[in-house]
């Protein structure tokens, strides 16, 4: 699911939200997914110590995907307390970038890891 959701300050709600305007063209859209504040706070609900990786949104590549990536990686540390964030997991599965439509062209380990 990281590689769909990106953050909106207005979003109110405890869960994500459809993207009623996503940017792709594909069936699969890389901000599909909307999450808020309230987002973080429910993860932080988990008993106090849980072990997480938190995932981040390597599929978005619209012109503001730094500050999307660095945006929810803030969150994440700031707004889950209750957790031992041990790492962040920078894009999910991008073996199926090119299938899922999210990268076109020359994709592989080398250009996964130069992004």
């Amino acid at each position: 699911m990281q590689d769909y959701m990106v953050f909106h300050e207005s979003q109110s709600e405890w869960t994500w939200i459809q993207n009623k305007y996503p940017f792709s063209l594909e069936n699969l859209k890389p901000n599909s997914m909307i999450i808020g504040h309230r987002f973080f706070e429910t993860a932080n609900r988990l008993p106090r110590g849980t072990t997480v990786t938190w995932g981040l949104n390597l599929a978005y590549e619209q012109d503001d995907y730094i500050e999307q990536i660095t945006t929810m990686a803030k969150h994440a540390i700031c707004c889950c307390p209750n957790l031992a964030i041990t790492s962040f997991e920078i894009g999910n599965e991008p073996d199926l970038y090119l299938q899922n439509g999210f990268r076109i062209g020359k994709w592989g380990g080398q250009v996964y890891t130069q992004q």
